[in-house]
C-alpha cells in the first residue's frame, strides 16, 4: 500500500514497500506491477474521484476506495439511512443548478419540518460540509424562520464549494465541559478500516481525561452503520448530547482530517495492517 498526498515534490527517497527509488511526487515512479493506495488529502467531488481513480488505475495504482464506495461515505444523504438510528432527523433537497436555485425549491421540505418534526431548531449544511467556518447563522435556526430563503443563502454562501444539495438536520443540544478554562463540546472522531475501528480520538479540543468517552453501545452502532455503508476507509463523528450520544457525521476516511491530538504514526501503521 502506498499513500498519495498533496504535498510539494520532494527529493528522491526510498519507497518503504518496494525498496526501490521513487521519483518526485510530480513524476510518480511505479516499481511494482500492482500498487494499492489510499488517498489522504483534500476533498474531491464524486466526478473528480472517478477521474482520479481511473487515471491511477491506468498507472497500475489501485485506490482502496472505489468511486461508488467514496460516494456512499462522502455524501450525507447516502450515509444517513445507515446512521438514522443514532442521528438527529434529517431531510435534504438536491440542487441541480446553484445559479438558478430559488426558495420554492425548499417549500416542501420546510412544511415537513414545521408540521411533522415538531422541532424548535434546525441546522443547514450542504451534502458534505456546513458553513460554520464563515457564517454561524446556519448552525442553529429557529424553525419559524424562513427556512427556504435561508437555504438559498446557504447555497450562495458556499459558492464554488457547494456540494449537490441542502441538508436540514434537527438541531440537538450538546453537553459542554470546562476544559483548559474554556467551554467545549465532547466530540470524537472514529476511523474505520475494512469495517474495524482503528482509532477513536477527542475532536473538539477537549482534554480526554476531562470528558466522558463514547460508550461501547454508540461505538458499536457506529461500526454497524459503517458496515452497512460498505466503504473500506471511513470516519464517523460522535458527540455527547444532552439526551444521549449521537452521530454527527460520516465521511470518507481519506478526506477526513485527523483529530487534534491523534497519533498519525499509529494511524498509518493501522492502515498498512488493514490494506497492505
Amino acid at each position: 500500500m502506498r499513500s498519495l498526498t498533496t504535498r510539494r515534490p520532494q527529493r528522491h527517497s526510498s519507497c518503504p514497500w518496494c525498496a526501490s527509488p521513487m521519483q518526485t511526487r510530480s513524476r510518480l515512479h511505479l516499481p511494482c506491477p500492482r500498487c494499492r493506495a489510499v488517498h489522504r488529502g483534500f476533498m474531491l467531488s464524486a466526478e473528480r474521484w472517478r477521474t482520479f481513480y481511473r487515471r491511477l488505475a491506468g498507472m497500475k495504482v489501485h485506490l482502496v476506495v472505489s468511486p461508488e464506495e467514496y460516494e456512499r461515505a462522502h455524501y450525507y444523504p447516502n450515509a444517513f439511512p445507515a446512521l438514522a438510528s443514532i442521528s438527529p432527523r434529517a431531510l435534504w433537497v438536491a440542487v441541480d443548478s446553484p445559479d438558478t436555485v430559488c426558495a420554492s425549491d425548499f417549500h416542501a421540505a420546510e412544511q415537513v419540518i414545521r408540521n411533522d418534526w415538531q422541532a424548535c431548531f434546525v441546522l443547514l449544511k450542504d451534502y458534505v460540509k456546513s458553513a460554520k467556518d464563515c457564517d454561524q447563522r446556519f448552525m442553529k435556526v429557529e424553525v419559524e424562520h424562513d427556512l427556504a430563503d435561508l437555504a438559498c443563502d446557504l447555497v450562495a454562501t458556499r459558492g464554488r464549494r457547494f456540494n449537490c444539495g441542502v441538508v436540514f438536520k434537527e438541531w440537538v443540544p450538546l453537553v459542554h465541559y470546562s476544559s483548559g478554562g474554556r467551554p467545549v463540546t465532547n466530540e470524537w472522531r472514529l476511523f474505520f478500516a475494512n469495517g474495524a475501528l482503528i482509532s477513536a480520538d477527542p475532536n473538539s479540543f477537549q482534554e480526554a481525561g476531562d470528558c466522558a468517552e463514547p460508550p461501547p453501545q454508540i461505538v458499536s452502532a457506529a461500526q454497524e452503520a459503517v458496515l452497512k455503508i460498505g466503504s473500506p476507509y471511513m470516519t464517523v463523528d460522535l458527540a455527547e448530547g444532552e439526551y444521549g450520544w449521537i452521530a454527527l457525521e460520516a465521511g470518507d476516511g481519506g478526506v477526513s482530517g485527523p483529530a487534534p491530538s491523534q497519533d498519525l504514526e499509529q494511524h498509518w501503521a493501522a492502515l498498512a495492517r488493514s490494506f497492505g
